[in-house]
């Protein structure tokens, strides 16, 4: 059996794969979510490459001939290189394939004014991908772009529904319209956000459109499969799927659910032997960096030096709200985004929306 791959740092691939099944459920589909490391979007492009690869190869190995990186931050840091450097030493016939370019060949169809917003990580915004490949297409499109570090872990935390999601999807989409008040349509450039949409939505003016990459990658899929009938006769058609994580096979059955729109049953598997992600409780004492409701910390300021120790002695660290009360909020990251957290933690206790009665800096053990 040789089932198509289906690639994402976490969950958001499976907004993708339901498309792919949706339209083309005659073929077998093996899907990896690498949550062990995720997420992707924060991390540097030799990180991404390297992690990106590894996942490549794990697939080769499980006979997938055809691999689709469903995850935009692998798309514009890794693609372009594994294609051009890699692919030959797996032998003829292997195909690695992103969603940026198929995004950028029909998004400028969508809007009338010729201003078009883009949400996404990052490291998608940072790569620059969206502005160079859309302007092959559609030279005249005006592109802004907003990057969003907050909305992955939003939702892979499952922090979406609560009033710290509201905050981070207001400021992000005041940024980008912001930029240019001309803005008619907006793509969401990670495979997370449609779990977001309604929210979009809700801090979005009317006439503004949202497109979600899902329906676009998988009409370009099956052009591709009908222009390339040497891929296609490969790819088996037994109408299976099956899913993989890198990560902790319950965490991922009980959220893969709401990307996905039905229940799954996932298998852990390792690509890399030598990865061994730490383990940490989603809850623990918070630092004794806090803020009160006007921004300002009791005590003295940190400096960034500060603060990256703080950040390497804690571990893997997160914004708290009250967190013996109802507006918990956590968030995932590393040491070398520790002082972008620093200096957002202040903004949201300063913030007069801000529900939270205390914002902590702080990690978890």
């Amino acid at each position: 059996m040789k089932p198509i791959g289906v690639f994402d740092s976490g969950y958001g691939g499976l907004t993708v794969l339901k498309e792919f099944i949706k339209l083309l459920p005659q073929y077998d589909y093996l899907y990896l979510g690498d949550n062990a490391r995720a997420p992707y979007g924060s991390r540097n492009y030799d990180t991404v490459y390297a992690y990106t690869l590894q996942c490549v190869e794990w697939f080769f190995r499980h006979e997938c001939d055809l691999v689709i990186l469903a995850c935009n931050t692998a798309s514009a840091k890794a693609l372009r290189t594994i294609q051009q450097n890699d692919l030959h030493r797996f032998g003829k016939g292997k195909r690695v394939l992103g969603v940026i370019r198929p995004t950028a060949e029909v998004i400028g169809h969508y809007s009338s004014s010729g201003h078009v917003g883009i949400f996404g990580t990052p490291g998608t915004v940072q790569s620059n991908s969206y502005v160079l490949e859309i302007e092959k297409f559609f030279p005249p499109v005006i592109i802004s772009q907003e990057a969003c570090p907050m909305w992955v872990p939003l939702v892979e935390n499952n922090e979406y529904n609560k009033a710290g999601a509201d905050y981070f999807i207001r400021h992000n989409i005041e940024n980008l319209l912001g930029q240019d008040d001309q803005i008619d349509t907006v793509l969401l450039a990670c495979t997370h956000y449609p779990v977001l949409e309604e929210k979009i939505r809700a801090h979005l003016p009317e006439k503004v459109k949202i497109v979600s990459q899902g329906e676009i990658v998988a009409n370009s899929l099956a052009d591709y499969l009908q222009r390339h009938p040497e891929i296609e006769e490969k790819c088996s058609r037994n109408g299976t799927r099956r899913f993989c994580t890198t990560g902790d096979k319950a965490d991922f059955d009980s959220h893969a659910s709401l990307f996905f729109g039905s229940r799954v049953e996932a298998e852990h598997v390792d690509v890399d032997t030598l990865y061994a992600p730490s383990q940490g409780k989603r809850y623990g004492l918070p630092s004794t960096h806090i803020f009160d409701d006007t921004g300002k910390k009791r005590g003295e300021d940190l400096t960034r030096d500060e603060v990256r120790r703080v950040a390497e002695g804690f571990g893997p660290f997160g914004l708290l709200g009250d967190q013996f009360g109802e507006g918990n909020a956590w968030f995932p990251f590393d040491s070398d985004q520790s002082f972008w957290f620093y200096e957002r933690a202040r903004e949201i206790a300063a913030d007069p929306q801000c529900k939270w009665p205390t914002v902590f800096f702080g990690g978890y053990g």
